[in-house]
């Protein structure tokens, strides 16, 4: 099969762990471990608090 069959194989295992994170809801509860943990991702959400992200967030609210 060689590398690439490894690497593919590799890829599959994760998107699946990822469909079924996702599926679960888990992903909200990584992401928010995460952003609550590394303290440089906290700095990242700086982003969505300007005023062009939140016009467009609030344009896609329901």
């Amino acid at each position: 099969m060689g590398h690439q069959g490894r690497v593919q194989q590799t890829f599959g295992v994760v998107l699946a762990v990822f469909a079924v994170d996702m599926a679960f809801g888990l992903d909200r509860a990584v992401q928010t471990l995460i952003v609550d943990r590394v303290p440089y991702v906290q700095r990242l959400t700086f982003l969505k608090e300007t005023d062009a992200v939140r016009q467009q967030l609030e344009q896609q609210a329901p």
